[in-house]
């Protein structure tokens, strides 16, 4: 029983996959053919999509209450896009950065896994706090879409906090951002044609993203009543599988001598799993776990963020020894929980 349960949670996590990358192609088809920008496209769709994983199984965990296993794959995920998939980047190509993606984003990851650790030291996520991500989310999103009006300007994390609290993105979004930056909308119209095909595989994308996650949570949970281990630990190791995406985006873009999309991708999918997965996660339900096992994750969290931070504003790049070491932090934090468990 123990041996079939770890081989459907495998296909399960394959599937969700699977599953995530059908749906994001399809609506992405379908949203060109509406006349949505390539940008918006890109910013959203294909952003949301190496997280859709995470978000689905998060979202089901959460209508049942599971807590701990939503807290530690979203922060197990985060750790693994910081190391092992920003050390991968580098171990294939070296990685030259903008100076934004460090005075912008960067900045901007701290003061969310900061905002992350200091909400859960008390070990919960209340309602009103999942709200607070999801209008940071929604802030943030919005303002690197109004920032890319006036590409001379370099923007960082100072112009967001401004933007925030005057409530910019609130106007912004009543004029119709998506209508206002789709090129040629009249044009694309006419082409929309028969869209049936898109909407097919829309629903099967969603459908099997849906109860994939549901064998993954049902099998993750039996896997840990058997070997007594915390729901919260068995998540940090489902993250590894809900992390392939990302691990993809990482190789592909390493080959083509792209890595600074991999690392845009990984730092943009950190701040999608706090805020926005966790955000609707709180507002389902609020997030409760053991605080002693949060506890223990914070540490890696921490170092694995400022680590990054640091390796970036060093010449505005990350060198193959500097993947080498945080493939090293990546595998010393699995061993530390393994350990644990």
């Amino acid at each position: 029983m123990l041996l079939i349960s770890i081989i459907l949670l495998i296909l399960g996590l394959v599937f969700l996959i699977k599953g995530s990358g059908i749906f994001v192609g399809s609506s992405s088809q379908l949203a060109r053919r509406f006349g949505v920008s390539e940008f918006i496209i890109g910013l959203t769709l294909v952003a949301l999509g190496t997280s859709l994983p995470e978000l689905t199984s998060s979202v089901v965990a959460s209508l049942k209450g599971q807590s701990g296993l939503i807290l530690g794959t979203i922060i197990g995920a985060n750790i693994a896009n910081l190391t092992l998939i920003i050390g991968i980047t580098a171990i294939f190509s070296k990685v030259k950065l903008e100076k934004d993606v460090l005075r912008r984003d960067g900045y901007f990851l701290l003061f969310v896994m900061s905002l992350l650790l200091l909400l859960l030291s008390d070990g919960k996520l209340s309602l009103l706090e999942g709200v607070i991500f999801l209008l940071l989310y929604v802030a943030y999103t919005v303002f690197i879409i109004e920032s890319k009006k006036d590409i001379k300007k370099q923007y960082n994390f100072a112009d967001f906090a401004e933007y925030f609290v005057k409530f910019g993105y609130l106007s912004y979004l009543k004029r119709g951002v998506f209508l206002r930056l789709s090129k040629n909308n009249n044009h694309t119209k006419k082409k929309r044609g028969n869209s049936f095909r898109h909407y097919f595989f829309m629903i099967v994308g969603i459908t099997m993203v849906y109860f994939s996650a549901v064998l993954v949570l049902n099998k993750a949970l039996f896997i840990a009543n058997y070997f007594n281990v915390a729901p919260l630990i068995l998540g940090v190791i489902i993250s590894i599988g809900t992390t392939m995406p990302e691990l993809s985006v990482a190789i592909s873009a390493s080959s083509k001598k792209i890595g600074s999309v991999a690392i845009g991708n990984s730092i943009g999918s950190c701040i999608t799993n706090t805020l926005l997965i966790l955000g609707i996660s709180a507002v389902i339900h609020p997030l409760i776990a053991i605080k002693e096992n949060i506890l223990m994750l914070f540490p890696f969290l921490a170092v694995a963020t400022i680590t990054v931070l640091i390796f970036i504003k060093t010449n505005y790049e990350i060198s193959r020894r500097e993947g080498i070491l945080l493939l090293l932090l990546y595998l010393i934090f699995l061993v530390s929980i393994l350990v644990f468990s």
